[in-house]
């Protein structure tokens, strides 16, 4: 997450809107023999080395940043297009949310506060190569609808709450969406905080993963949180169908359902 929110081409940010560790002392490891660090990342083509060499705190440098010491990351800018970030703190319920363009199409928000935004366009404003899911895809739902992204979101939410369907709603004057949610075709509407918490919470992480394309990178914070152990276990289905997709993700729980 370091480089990924850094704006810089060569320095990595402690702080930024992805994750803030405060400053160098905050990242040092207690039991560090001395003040130096090192931050390695590999990829298939490239290696990349951040960090400070002893002594480096104290020396009047900036104490929010690590300095490049090895390699190129050109890879950097290629992923922050093909990349999501759902962390544990995302949004529960909402009577409404704000609707403000992210800084790029198809960017959930590390909150999941561009959902609204991104399922209405799936629904109303996509093309037609942008709403499908690709054919044989083990993403699509055995009960979706369709092929579409929206269908498979819809089915796979259904595993954690059988017969939900989602009514998504923008005011673009006002930059403003809601959802609204039913249950087996019933006419009835019901407000998000009416009904299961750990709906609108597994929401935006069963959008990152559908919404993803080959090659794209899921990093999901906690997916089993306020869900059922059969639930939980639905998503650890999905997940595996995502890597079977070719979408990488690297996944932080505490559920043996999901593992």
């Amino acid at each position: 997450l370091l480089p990924l929110q850094s704006v810089h081409d060569t320095d990595i940010e402690l702080n930024g809107p992805l994750i803030n560790l405060g400053d160098h002392n905050d990242i040092l490891n207690i039991e560090a023999a001395d003040d130096s660090i090192r931050i390695n990342i590999q990829t298939n083509d490239e290696s990349c080395t951040w960090g400070f060499e002893k002594g480096y705190v104290n020396n009047g440098l900036p104490k929010f940043s690590l300095p490049l010491l090895h390699g190129e990351n050109s890879w950097v800018k290629e992923l922050k297009n093909n990349f999501q970030f759902i962390s544990a703190e995302r949004w529960g319920p909402r009577d409404n949310v704000p609707v403000i363009q992210s800084h790029r199409k198809g960017w959930l928000g590390k909150n999941g506060e561009h959902l609204i935004d991104y399922l209405y366009s799936l629904i109303n404003e996509a093309t037609a190569s942008e709403i499908n899911l690709p054919e044989n895809d083990p993403r699509i739902h055995a009960e979706a609808s369709s092929s579409t992204i929206i269908s498979s979101i819809e089915a796979w939410l259904g595993e954690i709450s059988p017969g939900v369907a989602f009514d998504i709603n923008v005011y673009k004057e006002a930059h403003i969406g809601w959802g609204m949610f039913n249950y087996g075709g019933d006419s009835k509407k019901y407000r998000a905080g009416n009904i299961g918490f750990g709906i609108s919470y597994s929401l935006s992480i069963i959008a990152a993963i559908i919404g993803a394309k080959k090659g794209d990178v899921l990093l999901i914070e906690n997916p089993e949180a306020h869900i059922h152990p059969r639930g939980q276990s639905k998503l650890g289905q999905l997940i595996a169908c995502a890597a079977e997709a070719g979408i990488q993700l690297l996944v932080e729980t505490h559920s043996e359902h999901i593992i």
